[in-house]
């Protein structure tokens, strides 16, 4: 009897110790759960606040770079230094700088101001009066000293902008500053784009400068410059307080990821600060809580029970947070898949927007194994193979740099930032993340363009001649090939313009741009570097030869008479081994020089 109640005591306390050990797991692991939650969270949120300032940070560094590559362009113009001195004629071809500008190019509210030699404004695009103005004389004092282009983040009495400042010069001597302003507009709406609204504001010790800016609005001091910042945001930040969201770490709160780039001046004081929202997917989050807070229910019926319901409970457990994280990252914009070395394992929904074609990772299986199938090879993106190793294992030894994909989908291009984690070092298993940074690289692309095209002609400007010419004198001497150069202006072109306007000189060269065009091959490169004066690049061709081509050229030219007759004075010559490209411009150079001095409409070779 006694041997039956001490095996019964023991049973309760056997039972009893099982009970607790296991609710003592459970317990823990719900809180592991939360723990983890909370951490996956944590983690997803920062990546996209780090994103959000990469975005904006190219965009900002894009911007300046096209600003800069404006404000050149025009202060290398011969006419800026020539029209100085003469008001009316400056802002005449100041404003149809400007509506070239408009018209040709993605920048409609660019601003111009000119300084002469005396560091005074003598030409403001935005107002008619600049007498009262006052400018940055710190910067402008230095470029005059240095001439040295100084780009900045500015604040002044109208406006916070990139500022361009370019000094340009008459004959050799300083003859003033050009700046160029552009402003954040572009960005707003570049950003729109991405799904991130914004609210620039000017820092409280620039705020009071900004005393010309209409439709003022403040925030505890800080001044809201863009018009279009949403309502609801700036009411945001006024409740809550605009200061706790200047700090460097980023917020998730009330649905929204709030993320601030800070913009400094030369001096490395901060001006102004971009505070940028994103919302949170719903998605990500839903269920979890339900998910929490019904297992902790289940678990603490079946601990009450027996042992087997309570690992019953953690089979159900396991198996829903394996759904969790699969729906974390099934509802994530990334394309996140999994790999070996050789082929692809698992992908998760995102994929499947993408490769359309494909219904579920077995059909792709049957087609493909690897998604770099679909990698597009080009320079300074990623391929299939990288120094002789596999592009997975390239990306894992070079961890520390930025790697971008070009993928071809059904012809239609995309480009990735990819990252990727080893996930197994057993099974050799990887979780490879593609960021689609489509939107960003084609903006890019457009500003690069931008910088190397004439807005006129629409073909190369002096910046990509140079660029090309460099290119083509390396190919020659690889290749042991002939590689030479024509080089032509119009004759009497200040005729054409002083005779029937600049509007008819500006119809002259574009259509005798296009209609030289069609007689050059496809490998010729044409390129417009000044006013009325064009170089074309001629590989494969030697002087004798390129001189058959200018001759052609010069007799169609002066043949097609449309717009109004004209004719062409061409300089040949052939690169010659070894010589600099400077070298080789001044000899094609004095060749036209000649032809001009031999009585134009001529064709000079040296």
């Amino acid at each position: 009897m006694n041997f039956h109640i001490n095996n019964k005591k023991y049973l309760l306390l056997s039972i009893s110790f099982i009970v607790l050990f296991f609710g003592a797991i459970a317990l823990y692991y719900i809180e592991y759960v939360k723990f983890q939650k909370e951490i996956l969270e944590s983690t997803l949120y920062k990546e996209q606040a780090h994103q959000m300032h990469k975005n904006i940070e190219s965009m900002i560094q894009e911007k300046k770079k096209a600003t800069t590559a404006i404000a050149i362009s025009i202060a290398s113009n011969n006419n800026l230094a020539r029209l100085i001195n003469n008001k009316e004629e400056l802002q005449k071809f100041t404003d149809k700088l400007l509506q070239d500008l408009s018209k040709n190019t993605y920048y409609k509210t660019i601003w111009i101001q000119i300084l002469d030699k005396n560091l005074k404004p003598v030409y403001r695009s935005w107002m008619k009066n600049s007498d009262n103005y006052e400018t940055q004389q710190k910067d402008l004092l230095s470029i005059e000293k240095t001439n040295k282009i100084i780009t900045t983040v500015s604040v002044d009495s109208f406006n916070i902008s990139i500022k361009a400042m370019v000094p340009f010069f008459n004959n050799g001597e300083f003859a003033g500053i050009l700046e160029v302003m552009s402003h954040f507009n572009s960005i707003s709406k570049g950003l729109g784009k991405l799904g991130i609204e914004s609210v620039l504001l000017v820092d409280k010790s620039y705020s009071k400068e900004m005393k010309n800016l209409s439709d003022k609005f403040f925030i505890d001091g800080y001044c809201i410059v863009n018009r279009d910042a949403p309502q609801a945001l700036v009411s945001y930040l006024q409740k809550h307080g605009v200061q706790n969201y200047l700090e460097d770490e980023y917020k998730a709160e009330n649905a929204y990821i709030v993320e601030t780039y800070k913009f400094k001046n030369m001096a490395t004081d901060t001006v102004a600060y971009y505070v940028m929202f994103k919302k949170i997917s719903s998605e990500s989050t839903l269920g979890v809580d339900f998910f929490i807070f019904k297992w902790i229910a289940i678990g603490l019926i079946f601990l009450m029970g027996i042992a087997l319901s309570v690992s019953l409970y953690f089979f159900i457990s396991y198996r829903k947070q394996r759904r969790y994280y699969k729906n974390i990252i099934n509802t994530s914009t990334n394309i996140i898949i999994t790999s070996n070395e050789n082929a692809i394992l698992s992908a998760n929904r995102e994929f499947f927007k993408y490769f359309k074609q494909y219904r579920n990772i077995k059909e792709f299986q049957k087609e493909h194994k690897c998604i770099c199938d679909f990698f597009v090879e080009k320079s300074g993106y990623l391929h299939k193979k990288m120094d002789k190793l596999n592009w997975i294992n390239y990306v894992l030894l070079h961890n520390d740099m930025n790697h971008k994909v070009e993928i071809d989908i059904e012809g239609e291009r995309y480009y990735f930032l990819v990252v990727v984690s080893l996930v197994s070092q057993e099974l050799h298993h990887y979780a490879i993340t593609f960021s689609d940074i489509t939107a960003q690289e084609e903006y890019k692309k457009e500003l690069e363009e931008l910088t190397v095209t004439d807005p006129l002609t629409k073909i190369g400007n002096r910046r990509y001649y140079q660029k090309r010419v460099e290119e083509e004198i390396s190919r020659a001497l690889r290749y042991n090939d002939p590689l030479s150069i024509i080089l032509f202006d119009i004759d009497h072109f200040k005729n054409v313009n002083d005779t029937h306007g600049h509007d008819v000189g500006d119809k002259v060269l574009v259509e005798y741009t296009k209609f030289i065009a069609t007689m050059l091959r496809d490998i010729d490169e044409f390129c417009r570097i000044g006013g009325e004066e064009f170089i074309v690049i001629v590989p494969h061709i030697d002087r004798n030869n390129a001189l058959l081509l200018a001759e052609k050229l010069r007799k169609a030219v002066e043949a097609h008479k449309k717009v109004v007759p004209i004719t062409m004075s061409f300089g040949v010559t052939q690169y010659i081994d070894h010589e600099s490209q400077d070298a080789l411009f001044k000899r094609v150079d004095d060749a036209l020089y000649s032809a001009k001095e031999n009585g134009r409409n001529k064709v000079v070779v040296k």
